[in-house]
């Protein structure tokens, strides 16, 4: 391929060189009353999985897992604006087209009857993540001398190093054959090291070096019971409870080496902790108050839960402290009801409401915070304390109905009514952080229609619609802050066209808009900026698959698909493939395929951010059957 190598990377999540080994080994057999099977790939550069299943009938059973992969992240950015009025460093470091993480996980379980109705579950999960990753926010470039706006638009990158242990316990039993239990408790500890070096410019010179010196860290106790039964052939009842403690040790440093006094926050100590517990039951009720064909399922959860939470670093020799703490209760319930006595006919109603009180007291050392040291704040020891009530109803509604043995219809219909209540008790300074929030009502109508049809000749279709109207307004500032619309066409078409060739055609549209009422020119300091934060989503797919069968060994297939991002993303990629098969025999038979695509960055004027990448690719490969 040739163009931006890191575009391609993150878009294909694959190398642009050459890559080949087993995409499937599989095998299985018995041997002394023990059952085995073994799955496996092992693809260079840089994708392997192995699975294995053991199991001797009554007596214990493994499955283990082990997976590595790689994510690839595009940290090029390749030219994302131009640089030359802000004289920057000829050698600046643009391109960086391999950036990647490398994951692991491993999970093995191992489980073993106790007697006839329990048995223990014994379960380990590895997860490992090592490399480089690409951040969504960049650094400053500035040329004061000249006018020109500061732009947050240099790559920031970030090196990874983590990973996860947890270890959990099962027991299920069954007590008078019906009534299903599992206590179960698991442990996590996670720790990861990540750093972040990145460079302000201004007037083309070096400004600053900031570093940022994570390292997340914590541990999580869960203990689970749960319990769940049919009570009889229509009454279906289920429960239970969970604690959950999670410690927090994660920290953040920040470092200035080309400043006189680097250390703007560093030496951080934190004690971070949260208890909750949990309830929760439920029923299913067949044929309610025997009226056959008519279920009702209700569903009531509870939880309460305590987050603790006090830090220090020191800003140079100077100790900043903070403190926070949050107290929910939290309540869901949930109705509904599917009936099926009309005939051909599934209708569904269902009613979901969540109740959140949330108490909210902070307070924290803002001497080296930019809202005193840069924004004016005063207050150097800001607090803010406030009560929070979330209440959510959701109602839905779907009907569901078969017209003939060739054309169904489905229909859903969900509105959510999302309210947030604030009752500010103290606010050191309104206008500073955490700002004027006031009451939030947000109220978002999903509409989704489906049409499944059987065309003559063999043929099948299927067309889809949905909407998405979401709005948000605050009583504080007035109505209609935020106005959100998706509407979403799609459509598939597939068939014979002869005997021995079948199509398969689809094709989407979607009309994405995010309208704000901020329309007001843009300023340098967000916190003074008006800028229009409007959005544009839109883009449409098509696509199509030929397959022709020339005889029982030989076949051909063909594809093309074409994406375009209309809106503000501005993208369009073309995908052309052509392969053939060939079946040797019944154990042995060859894939060969070639491939050639093509990406377009529209964005910017002539192409600004230079994202295009084009090129074409061959692969082959080999079945066999061994036994």
């Amino acid at each position: 391929m040739k163009g931006d190598r890191g575009r391609f990377r993150q878009d294909w999540n694959a190398d642009d060189r050459s890559t080949g080994g087993f995409k499937r080994v599989a095998f299985e057999g018995t041997k002394d009353d023990v059952a085995y099977e073994f799955e496996g790939r092992f693809v260079v550069d840089y994708d392997f999985l192995s699975r294995l299943q053991i199991e001797k009938k009554d007596d214990f059973y493994v499955n283990a897992e082990w997976k590595l992969f790689r994510k690839y992240w595009d940290g090029s950015q390749d030219d994302p604006f131009d640089p030359t009025p802000y004289t920057l460093p000829v050698t600046f470091p643009w391109n960086a087209d391999n950036l990647h993480t490398d994951r692991g996980n491993v999970e093995i379980e191992f489980g073993k009857p106790l007697s006839e109705n329990a048995k223990v579950i014994v379960k380990y999960e590895l997860w490992t993540r090592k490399g480089r990753e690409a951040l969504l926010k960049g650094e400053q470039a500035n040329r004061s001398n000249r006018g020109l706006n500061i732009l947050r638009s240099l790559s920031m990158r970030t090196r990874v190093d983590g990973v996860s242990n947890t270890f959990t316990v099962a027991v299920p039993f069954t007590v008078n054959e019906i009534h299903n239990f599992e206590p179960s408790i698991s442990f996590e500890h996670y720790k990861d090291s990540q750093f972040t070096d990145s460079a302000r410019y201004n007037n083309g010179a070096l400004n600053q070096r900031r570093d940022y010196i994570e390292k997340p860290s914590f541990a999580d106790l869960r203990t689970q019971f749960k319990y769940d039964s049919f009570l009889s052939d229509n009454v279906y009842v289920h429960g239970g409870y969970a604690l959950n403690f999670l410690e927090n040790d994660s920290t953040r440093s920040e470092v200035r080496p080309n400043l006189a006094a680097p250390n703007t926050y560093v030496n951080p100590d934190v004690d971070n902790w949260r208890l909750s517990n949990t309830i929760g039951f439920g029923t299913a009720l067949l044929d309610f108050l025997r009226q056959k064909n008519l279920d009702v399922r209700i569903g009531f959860r509870g939880e309460h839960a305590i987050t603790k939470a006090n830090g220090t670093l020191y800003a140079g020799l100077t100790r900043r402290d903070s403190e926070s703490s949050l107290n929910e209760g939290w309540f869901g319930e949930a109705v509904s009801l599917t009936y099926r006595g009309i005939p051909d006919t599934t209708v569904f109603a269902g009613l979901d409401m969540e109740q959140r009180r949330l108490r909210w007291q902070d307070e924290y050392d803002a001497g080296s915070h930019e809202s005193v040291t840069v924004f004016g704040n005063a207050v150097l020891l800001p607090s803010y304390k406030t009560d929070i009530t979330f209440i959510d109803i959701v109602p839905r509604f779907r009907i569901a109905h078969r017209f003939n043995s060739r054309l169904r219809a489905k229909a859903e219909y969900k509105w959510q009514h999302k309210d947030r209540q604030y009752n500010t008790l103290s606010d050191s300074d309104p206008a500073f952080y955490p700002g004027i929030l006031g009451d939030m009502e947000r109220r978002v109508h999903e509409l989704t229609m489906n049409l499944d049809m059987k065309l003559p000749g063999a043929w099948t279709s299927n067309a889809k619609y949905q909407m998405v109207l979401d709005d948000i307004d605050f009583n504080k500032v007035g109505n209609n802050q935020q106005d959100a619309d998706r509407h979403r066409f799609s459509g598939t078409v597939s068939g014979p066209l002869s005997q021995q060739m079948f199509a398969f055609l689809t094709g989407a549209y979607e009309f994405y808009r995010v309208d704000t009422p901020a329309n007001g020119p843009g300023t340098n300091r967000w916190s003074s900026g008006e800028s229009d934060y409007d959005f544009i989503g839109d883009y449409f797919l098509i696509a199509t698959n030929l397959n022709y069968r020339v005889n029982n060994a030989l076949s051909s297939y063909f594809s093309y698909q074409a994406t375009v991002s209309t809106g503000d993303n501005r993208n369009a990629l073309n995908e052309f493939l052509l392969g053939v098969k060939y079946k040797f025999s019944e154990t042995t038979s060859v894939d060969c395929r070639y491939q050639v695509f093509n990406f377009r960055d529209n964005r910017g004027v002539d192409g600004g951010y230079d994202d295009d990448y084009y090129g074409q690719g061959l692969a082959f490969a080999i079945t066999k059957v061994l036994g």
